[in-house]
């Protein structure tokens, strides 16, 4: 009798070591998909809308030395000072900039493999951090009955410690 018992908690426990295996792939697995979303750039759209907002800002802020023209004599030049070309530029010819740089920026995203708005990215990060702690809980439950069973599996080096300290 004593012998099927150690065979049955033997065998529960090989269970209990492959699940938990399982969810240490799965683990990993959602980790590295987490990683390519926090990775992804912005959708073009919002790029595009960003880019718009910079040429903008930039035109905003020169003012061309204008007044220079309005006393007698020789104006004096340069009519922008070399600090200023960004903003001369866009200020000069905005609408140009902004083509140019939004066609660079299509291409861009021609090889961009995922992009995400802001939303998306925020919605999709939720959902893999539930999914995960969803995993790493079960997994630390799983680590701590073998560890009553005698049997230590050890934790992963980034198990989250918030989750092996509360888990009860």
């Amino acid at each position: 009798m004593g012998h099927s018992r150690k065979v049955k908690a033997r065998n529960g426990s090989d269970g209990a070591r492959a699940r938990t295996e399982r969810l240490r792939e799965k683990i990993g697995e959602l980790t590295v998909e987490r990683q390519a979303i926090e990775a992804a750039p912005v959708d073009q759209e919002t790029a595009v809308a960003a880019l718009r907002r910079r040429v903008d800002a930039l035109a905003a802020q020169y003012e061309p030395r204008v007044r220079n023209f309005m006393g007698s004599g020789v104006p004096d030049w340069p009519l922008f000072d070399a600090r200023d070309l960004e903003r001369f530029i866009a200020w000069l010819c905005g609408k140009q900039l902004k083509e140019a740089l939004q066609d660079a920026l299509a291409k861009c995203y021609e090889a961009a493999p995922l992009a995400l708005s802001p939303a998306d990215k925020v919605a999709q990060l939720a959902e893999l951090d539930a999914k995960l702690l969803e995993l790493e809980v079960e997994e630390e439950q799983l680590v701590r009955q073998l560890e009553h069973e005698g049997i230590d599996i050890g934790r992963r080096p980034d198990a989250d410690l918030e989750v092996v300290l509360d888990v009860m």
